[in-house]
Formats: C-alpha cells, sequence, structure tokens
C-alpha cells in the first residue's frame, strides 16, 4: 500500500484484520486467541497509527506501528508494518503471563496467506 493509508475506519479495520491479527496469531499456540484494536491519534504527529493486541484480560500489548515521523507521508506498507509488529511481538511474548520464557517467532509472511 503506498499514498496516505490508513485514513479511514474501513481502511484500519482491513489492517487489523488482513495484516496485525494474521502476524499475531503466528506466534500464539492452540488454545491462545487474540483480539487486536487499531487506532488513529493526531498527537503529537497527524495519523499515528496505534496497535492493541490482547491475549486475556491480563496480557495487553501497545505499539506505535505507524507514524509519518520515521516513515514519511507516503508510510511504509502493509509488509513494514507486519515485520515490524512481528518483531515487536516476539520481545513481548517471553514476558507474558501465557508465554513466559519462551522464545517464540511470529511470521510476518502470515499476512499474505
Amino acid at each position: 500500500m503506498t499514498g496516505p493509508p490508513y485514513v479511514t475506519d474501513a481502511a484500519l479495520a482491513r489492517l487489523r484484520d488482513d495484516v496485525v491479527l494474521p502476524v499475531a496469531r503466528s506466534i500464539l499456540r492452540d488454545g491462545e486467541a487474540a483480539t487486536a484494536r487499531l487506532w488513529r491519534e493526531d498527537r503529537p504527529l497527524p495519523g499515528e497509527i496505534w496497535v492493541q493486541v490482547a491475549v486475556g484480560p491480563e496480557d495487553v500489548f501497545m505499539l506505535l506501528l505507524s507514524s509519518a515521523s520515521w516513515e514519511g507521508e507516503l508510510r511504509a506498507g502493509d509488509d513494514a508494518l507486519a515485520a515490524r509488529l512481528a518483531d515487536a511481538l516476539e520481545d513481548w511474548v517471553p514476558e507474558t503471563s501465557f508465554g513466559w520464557g519462551q522464545q517464540r517467532r511470529a511470521d510476518p509472511r502470515a499476512h499474505r496467506a
């Protein structure tokens, strides 16, 4: 995706369903389910995209997924966002109650399946 993406609620829903949830599911095991929420914030910069992934009520992950401050106005696109999310989830899971101390891999290409 190029151009100013993720400017509508429908675009955020597509990003959640087509990119965020597949990548999150790729690091989870049977019986572990994730929910995800994305939103835009205009502070400190316009159009920043935040993601929250939750696995149960105790384990909640938040990440500034996309910002013009490092991507520019055109933004990085689905592949780069999936890679950024996968990397951050790999750091988060070993600190959770469900994956304590486990080194797991997230598949940044899961959104292409």
